[in-house]
């Protein structure tokens, strides 16, 4: 949206869209939002306006950690660009509905809808904008699996260790058995996340650059992480590894 005139107080939806990206470009979120909701109040029939107005909404809950609010708007953008059958919008919707979701912790839905996000950018024509979007979904993917990993890993140093020494009761056998079986399931749901992050990380990089000639994804994140992926071990080598509980 083209930044409007400061001669006038804004009073068309456009008018109020354009004052609240400009205010979240300076970082006044407050007054962003509040000039983005009265867009909203206006209204138009503009459904691409509509789409950018819930998008920036969407994004300025997110960057105040007002994840609930961010899901809401995301969440609406999405519908919109699904009835409308903008499929680019789509996918880029369903990339930050993914984004605010792994930020909540709520992996699965993160990984359910980052992956419909890569699936869009399958369907995109051949050629370097196809594999820009799909580098973005599975650095996306291998952002989720990471995090996912790292829960898991936590689980498996709070798991509570077997009693040492002294009587022990059938109920306490029992449940050094529980606590021991669910730490390995644990291990193996981080081992698990750790190497579909490694794929998923290798693939955006390698499409990355891939589409470099016409567009950078993250450039400097991926290389970051390339050097983080280059480190690790096979997969059989990851199963030796030893947990460094904080």
């Amino acid at each position: 949206m083209t930044p409007m005139s400061s001669t006038k107080s804004p009073t068309t939806c456009l008018e109020l869209a354009q004052e609240g990206e400009r205010l979240c470009r300076d970082n006044n979120f407050d007054q962003g939002i509040h000039y983005l909701r009265r867009a909203l109040d206006v209204g138009t029939e503009d459904t691409a306006m509509l789409s950018a107005i819930y998008s920036q909404l969407g994004n300025a809950y997110y960057t105040k950690g007002l994840y609930p609010q961010a899901l809401e708007f995301h969440r609406n953008d999405l519908l919109l660009t699904r009835f409308t059958h903008d499929e680019l919008g789509e996918l880029k919707a369903s990339a930050n509905v993914g984004h605010t979701y792994k930020a909540i912790g709520a992996y699965q839905d993160a990984l359910m809808y980052t992956r419909h996000q890569l699936r869009l950018a399958t369907k995109l024509p051949e050629g370097k904008e196809r594999m820009a979007c799909e580098a973005r979904a599975l650095y996306n993917l291998a952002t989720i699996f990471q995090m996912k990993s790292r829960s898991a890993q936590k689980s498996v140093c709070l798991a509570a260790p077997p009693p040492i020494g002294g009587v022990q009761t059938a109920g306490a056998v029992a449940s050094a058995a529980a606590a021991s079986g669910s730490a390995e399931s644990q291990q193996q749901t981080y081992l698990d996340d750790l190497q579909s992050a490694i794929d998923n990380f290798k693939s955006s990089l390698a499409l990355s650059e891939a589409a470099s000639g016409h567009a950078r994804v993250r450039a400097h994140e991926l290389l970051v992480k390339a050097r983080f992926v280059n480190g690790l071990k096979p997969r059989n080598d990851l199963r030796k590894q030893i947990f460094h509980c904080a």
